[in-house]
């Protein structure tokens, strides 16, 4: 049976195909404007929280995204999941920690800049939001002062996860330029074929 994958691409359901596309998994997206799902009856019997992303693999209903991906990843095996006991710590270490310290504020620079309307943004919370991101970025930027990706040396969900929320940042026009080692480990990741797809380029840089 075919994953079902209930969002869209300019949700958090994003991460979640971005990881199917990463793990060669048959999966179909089914779209939900986020708008629609406080309506949508099918997302109701799904998820009793009215929100995307949700998947049905087989049965196996799952919400919350990071949960999601940990999932796919635990199930498909090879190099996007942990190996032992300490890596899955390590991948939802860094998942908890961009869901918690600092996914408010990379949203909050997105909206203030991009997504709201222009008489609606305030370019002083974007501010605000970027001047706290900057202790966990230095975090981020250290971890990566000597390796290529999150868990050592190879992409793995946690890189998933982790970019797909700073991508945020980046998206609203900030160049990460006072964190080198984010800003090229940033490069590495949105330049990977499967998630040139899921923005929609070509598969080269």
């Amino acid at each position: 049976m075919t994953l079902k994958i209930y969002g869209n691409m300019s949700s958090s359901a994003f991460r979640v195909v971005w990881a199917a596309e990463e793990l060669g998994l048959d999966y179909e997206l089914i779209d939900i404007p986020i708008d629609q799902c406080a309506k949508d009856e099918t997302l109701a019997s799904l998820n009793p929280n009215g929100k995307i992303p949700v998947i049905d693999d087989d049965g196996v209903v799952l919400w919350e995204s990071m949960a999601i991906n940990a999932y796919l990843a635990n199930k498909a095996g090879g190099d996007l999941g942990p190996r032992n006991a300490v890596e899955d710590a390590q991948m939802q270490m860094w998942g908890y920690w961009i869901s918690i310290d600092i996914q408010k504020d990379c949203y909050a620079v997105l909206a203030h800049r991009m997504l709201l309307a222009e008489t609606e943004r305030e370019p002083q919370t974007a501010q605000d939001a970027l001047t706290r991101l900057d202790r966990p970025l230095r975090v981020l930027n250290d971890h990566l002062a000597h390796q290529p990706y999150l868990i050592g040396d190879r992409f793995t969900i946690a890189d998933v996860n982790v970019a797909s929320i700073i991508g945020w940042v980046t998206a609203a026009g900030e160049n990460l330029e006072n964190h080198p080692n984010v800003a090229n480990w940033m490069t590495r990741c949105s330049n990977r074929p499967a998630a040139r797809k899921c923005m929609g380029l070509p598969p080269d840089a």
